[in-house]
């Protein structure tokens, strides 16, 4: 397929009395760019018009500890059944103890005066019990149903960006391997690409390609980005054992003394 390249260059002006460094993409070439497949046009200025969803952490608002009066659980009424499905199927992939199978029952659930919203399935307990990793869990599923939505419904669909900070927050090690992997399956299904931050040593083991050489067709689809130094900092393509020494602050190893089987014997002159 064609590519899509943006090609950036600074730019500075004076504003309020001092220069202004201001960074401007542009096309590569300087033309209007057509998504291969679609009618979809992207202009040499243009941003690319790619659906996009952020998970920050306010999806774990506790539900058990805000006012019940502030607390709002419907059921939806109005959700495609394909999308019910998949989020009952979904959070029974990860943490099957949760959802009642047979069940298409989808509750919202939102509180008041925050943009917390999030779909969850039929439990065997009231949804105003449920943990921090199982609130979690069914906004990831309600925002990847979002996006079987929208290739349902968009004839030009161009896949997605899902973006999730602390991905691994409230789940079980073990609870922490079937997300990556329930994730890891629809995103193929829906042409996204998945960015998430972690601190949890088993979910990078989950991702790394030292623990995943390979994908299906040979090809290293995951990728770990390394990030070290909160003052200056840089980005480390390290192998699994590296990021383990280093999250574990484990001291470098010393590097070998390279030694030779024979003497060498230097003469200043012939």
């Amino acid at each position: 397929r064609c590519a899509l390249t943006k090609r950036a260059r600074a730019e500075t002006r004076l504003k309020a009395k001092r220069d202004e460094v201001r960074v401007v993409p542009r096309n590569h070439p300087i033309k209007t760019f057509i998504v291969p497949g679609t009618a979809i046009e992207i202009g040499v200025a243009s941003k690319v018009p790619l659906p996009t969803i952020y998970l920050g952490m306010t999806r774990m608002l506790p539900i058990g500890e805000s006012d019940p009066d502030m607390v709002e659980n419907l059921i939806d009424t109005s959700i495609n059944q394909e999308d019910a499905k998949f989020i009952t199927s979904f959070v029974n992939s990860v943490i099957g103890v949760s959802a009642l199978t047979g069940s298409s029952e989808i509750i919202t659930q939102e509180i008041t005066g925050t943009t917390k919203s999030s779909k969850h399935p039929a439990y065997s307990h009231s949804p105003k019990s449920v943990s921090l990793g199982q609130d979690s869990l069914s906004s990831i599923a309600t925002a990847l149903a979002s996006f079987q939505k929208l290739k349902r419904e968009w004839d030009d669909y161009p896949g997605g960006l899902l973006v999730i900070d602390e991905v691994d927050a409230g789940f079980h090690p073990h609870a922490q391997r079937k997300l990556i992997q329930g994730i890891a399956g629809v995103a193929k299904k829906l042409n996204l690409q998945v960015i998430a931050t972690t601190h949890s040593l088993s979910l990078i083991e989950a991702i790394h390609p030292d623990s995943n050489p390979m994908g299906d067709n040979g090809v290293r689809s995951d990728k770990v980005i390394y990030i070290r130094d909160t003052k200056n900092p840089s980005i480390s393509d390290w192998s699994l054992e590296a990021i383990r020494d280093d999250m574990n602050l484990v001291a470098p190893k010393p590097s070998e003394k390279i030694t030779t089987p024979y003497l060498k014997v230097y003469l200043e002159d012939a």
